[in-house]
């Protein structure tokens, strides 16, 4: 079977693309990416396992036409939220599958409101429903999502990313972890997040435990005036100066890097505002966060009003604000055979997601679909 997996929309989904690729990668099949540079410098290992890479910066037509050329029998569209005058050209002749990271937009009969942007997509939305066989998601709240709205397309829940049990690099000593580690992944922004006001609870905190708890974000600076990044580094700047633990970085930070700080990490943290305009994270929209916590065995704590993944449940903490989540963490330092317990059952909850359990799933699903 010929498998297409196409990107040009953002080097952030290439971890979309290296999954599935593994997903489907066998004897029987032949596997082409058709990525933009940057997805490309990401994806490199694939080589070495037979994927044909074809790299484009411009002219997105040549990738179509190639694809047409190349007769797919099935084709992933893993960014479908660019590019808005190339995929309405695109008519592929092979099944297609559109990964969906925001669901309510599909199942919406009129546009969200009356910008021209937004009527644009949505009328691209209504011609795809009818080109493409099937759409893929991160998680199953949001297929179930689908499903309770009436969507007519088969879904196929795909994550994001996998666990690796052979690349998890979590020390066994940090069990014995004077300080309690936290990460904040992602891009330091006020943009969907709520770091001002965690910080302003996280100021609270007794002066004895201030140095006890590091919180790391882990990601780049944000850089557009709405991701308010300077309110968010004066006072963090001040906190540090009343002796608080609190690490940030100036640039993006290389995949090696991120995964190493990544598995220092004791706790993953989500200060985050769940509603993305009429989306919900955790239910109509995927989130990072949840992937985040699944690559890498971690222990999440999340808002209470964001829907829990079933699989994580045991791992996962919910806090009703940021003055309980502040006491979970003290709890947490506080309680080692708590933590310790968490973790082994953050780790447990991540073999649900290797590349065999995921792949046996996905396989099944698909047998249906191409016959």
């Amino acid at each position: 079977m010929k498998i297409g997996i196409l990107e040009i929309g953002t080097k952030n989904h290439s971890i979309a693309v290296q999954t599935i690729a593994n997903i489907f990668k066998s004897p029987e099949n032949q596997i082409f990416a058709f990525v933009k540079n940057d997805v490309a410098k990401n994806i490199l290992d694939l080589v070495k396992d037979g994927v044909t890479i074809f790299v484009k910066e411009t002219c997105q037509n040549d990738f179509f036409n190639m694809i047409n050329d190349i007769n797919l029998d099935l084709l992933f569209i893993t960014t479908l939220q660019t590019n808005f005058m190339d995929f309405y050209k695109f008519k592929p002749k092979a099944k297609v599958f559109v990964n969906l990271r925001s669901s309510g937009n599909w199942t919406r009969t009129f546009p969200e409101n009356l910008k021209s942007r937004t009527i644009a997509w949505h009328f691209l939305r209504q011609i795809w429903k009818k080109r493409m066989t099937g759409v893929s998601v991160g998680i199953q709240n949001q297929k179930d999502f689908l499903i309770r709205k009436g969507f007519k397309k088969p879904s196929c829940v795909i994550p994001f990313s996998l666990y690796e049990p052979h690349k998890d690099l979590s020390s066994g000593d940090q069990r014995s972890n004077k300080i309690l580690k936290v990460v904040i992944p992602g891009f330091v922004s006020e943009l969907r997040r709520e770091n001002l006001k965690f910080l302003e609870e996280f100021s609270n905190f007794p002066k004895e435990l201030r140095d006890k708890i590091s919180i790391n974000f882990l990601g780049a600076p944000g850089k557009e005036k709405r991701d308010r990044y300077k309110e968010i580094l004066i006072k963090i700047l001040e906190l540090r100066r009343e002796g608080f633990n609190i690490i940030l970085h100036d640039n993006f930070i290389p995949m090696n890097e991120y995964n190493k700080q990544l598995d220092k990490a004791d706790v993953i943290f989500a200060p985050m505002n769940i509603k993305c305009g009429k989306e919900t994270y955790g239910e109509s929209k995927d989130t990072g966060i949840h992937f985040t916590m699944i690559s890498s065995a971690k222990i999440g704590l999340l808002p209470k009003e964001m829907k829990q993944i079933e699989e994580l449940k045991s791992s996962t903490i919910l806090f009703d604000n940021y003055s309980h989540a502040g006491e979970i963490l003290m709890s947490l330092l506080n309680n080692k055979s708590r933590l310790n317990s968490l973790k082994d059952s953050a780790r447990e909850n991540s073999l649900k997601f290797t590349l065999e359990k995921v792949r046996e799933k996905v396989l099944n699903f698909f047998k249906e679909i191409i016959k």
